[in-house]
């Protein structure tokens, strides 16, 4: 009795998707390439300085998951209205304050809005800080209040202030100033653009998130300015000199990170900061939603790195690590993304630092953590001072080849690993020396859905930039 093609089909139909679903775990299993500090893949050859793999969402032993006790956000496209640019000069300062023609004051106690711009198209004297729409309902209740109240000529100063404090945010809002780490050079700049305008967004589709400021802490040779000054806010800094020496670089460019934040500590502008709290970033670090502020004055908060652990290769890194501190004391994490109080900062900078140079002097450490050297001087660092992290695997996705399936508990998307979907690639790598165009090309269907989701908000935040690909942007309008 012969069988029927039907048949055969359906019996073979659960073999093949258990075969797809495998196929699939292996390909984002997969280690990706990349040139920034990332350790040697071990099951890769495609080159001698390979990404490790993706993380997989496994955290090692005394990882805190606190993933329960974070609450779902509104999808991308309710929290990211299209922007116009920013008509405010970006200087050395760490906030930048409005104009108005006005008496109020410009700058509110409580972070918001000029009131004075209510109703009014924007500009750049209401660029501030908080909601516009929330600083003007406050506003509007405000003069309500003062309009029936008996005490007549009142301009209800102080319930309008206190209104906006009450009504526009709650009390318990504990705000952290970002500060994005970059370098010169035209393949940071596009991607500090693109994440600046990203937390412009953001930031105005949810002014009651903990997203304060924003600075980019950028390092370049003698502290000159680039083309973006007048567009994101900036503090400059010295760019380490190349060689080998106390201020060198020693041939590992990452180290202009904590140099950069050595300076930054004693630059005027990082006194003037008004948040408590850095929230410290990095250019390839897309934010997808406001991460709620979970650090406390003696516990930051950084992102688990699954390779960031002796356990990732116990031979080659536990005798490492033993030297400079307990192997199972050390936080699998690095310098960005953390959010961390501003007076535990100052007392991890000048160690962190002073142990970069310690690791790269030392011939084992250097070859043993090479990429990620400057992130295990970070950890150790800390651990040395006592200090332990809330580590978040929520905080940050690295999704690689055809991406990851669900974004929706992740706050940052570093793309640092290649995605890739069929005919369809992305590769940040690929624009090294010039800008990608205008509109990245959108995955197909078969991508998974993070590739849509990165691609989309990339593209937003392009359009929204009318000079894009201008080395000089603002310059020649």
């Amino acid at each position: 009795m012969g069988i029927s093609l039907k048949a055969l089909f359906g019996a073979m139909l659960p073999f093949a998707l258990v075969a797809l679903v495998q196929f699939y775990r292996s390909t984002v299993l997969t280690a990706g390439t990349g040139i920034e500090r990332k350790p040697a893949a071990q099951q890769q050859a495609r080159a001698n300085r390979a990404g490790p793999a993706p993380f997989d969402g496994q955290l090692e032993p005394g990882m805190r998951d606190v993933s329960a006790s974070l609450g779902a956000s509104r999808s991308l496209a309710e929290r990211a209205p299209n922007l116009t640019p920013p008509v405010e000069r970006a200087s050395s300062t760490a906030t930048t304050t409005a104009t108005c023609e006005s008496t109020d004051n410009v700058f509110l106690d409580d972070g918001s809005y000029n009131r004075a711009c209510c109703g009014q198209p924007r500009t750049d004297c209401d660029h501030c800080h908080c909601g516009r729409q929330a600083c003007c309902d406050s506003a509007a209740k405000g003069a309500t209040a003062a309009a029936t109240t008996s005490a007549a000529g009142s301009r209800g100063e102080s319930h309008e202030a206190g209104g906006a404090k009450a009504g526009a945010c709650p009390d318990s809002r504990k705000p952290y100033h970002v500060v994005l780490t970059a370098a010169s050079g035209v393949y940071q700049e596009w991607q500090t653009r693109i994440a600046y305008r990203q937390y412009l967004t953001l930031k105005e589709a949810e002014p009651c998130s903990d997203l304060g400021g924003f600075t980019r802490l950028l390092n370049t040779p003698d502290a000159q300015p680039d083309g973006l000054m007048d567009e994101i806010p900036t503090v400059l800094v010295r760019q380490l000199k190349g060689g080998v020496c106390d201020e060198c670089d020693h041939h590992f460019v990452v180290m202009n990170r904590p140099w950069g934040l050595r300076q930054f500590l004693e630059h005027p502008a990082y006194a003037r900061i008004p948040e408590s709290y850095l929230f410290i970033v990095e250019t390839d670090h897309l934010l997808l939603r406001p991460p709620p502020n979970r650090a406390t004055e003696g516990t930051p908060v950084g992102f688990g790195f699954y390779y960031m652990t002796y356990k990732y290769d116990p031979p080659k890194l536990r005798p490492v690590v033993a030297k400079y501190h307990d192997p199972d004391a050390v936080d699998p994490v690095g310098p960005s993304p953390v959010i961390i109080h501003k007076a535990q900062l100052r007392t991890v900078v000048e160690p962190y630092w002073q142990l970069c140079l310690t690791l790269k002097r030392d011939a084992a450490a250097n070859q043993a953590f090479g990429w990620v050297l400057e992130m295990w001087a970070w950890s150790l660092a800390t651990a040395r001072l006592g200090i332990r992290h809330l580590v978040l695997r929520e905080l940050q996705a690295e999704p690689a080849n055809q991406g990851i399936h669900d974004l929706a508990r992740y706050f940052v998307y570093h793309y640092t690993f290649d995605l890739k979907a069929g005919p369809w690639a992305w590769s940040k790598r690929a624009y090294t020396w010039k800008y990608p165009p205008r509109a990245l090309p959108t995955p197909p269907r078969s991508a998974a859905p993070s590739s849509h989701t990165y691609i989309e908000v990339m593209n937003r935040a392009i359009a929204a930039l009318p000079d894009w690909g201008d080395r000089n942007p603002g310059k020649h309008a």
